[in-house]
């Protein structure tokens, strides 16, 4: 059974992620931050439940910004680990 070397298509869609993930990031931040806020002044939901749920919004908002902050690193590790390129062997097609 005969292989092929070919370049890894996974390195082409880590990439693509990375850029939709960079892209997006400032979006996401401003996001978080307009819904916490509507919530916050009482525009969207108001009362003390919606003041406890507030308080817990701030919270988790500041946590998946800090999150949201480490994908890139983390895309950048997973793409510095995968091989530049794999074997096919014939018949198989890369996934």
């Amino acid at each position: 059974m005969g292989r092929t070397e070919i370049d890894n298509p996974a390195l082409g869609r880590l990439e693509n992620l990375k850029s939709d993930v960079n892209d997006r990031l400032p979006t996401l931040r401003d996001e978080l931050d307009s819904i916490a806020e509507r919530i916050g002044n009482g525009s969207v939901w108001f009362g003390a439940q919606a003041r406890e749920f507030s308080a817990d919004l701030d919270g988790e908002k500041d946590r998946l910004k800090n999150r949201a902050d480490d994908l890139p690193g983390d895309i950048d590790d997973k793409i510095a680990s995968t091989p530049e390129t794999i074997y096919v062997y014939e018949g198989n097609q890369p996934i």
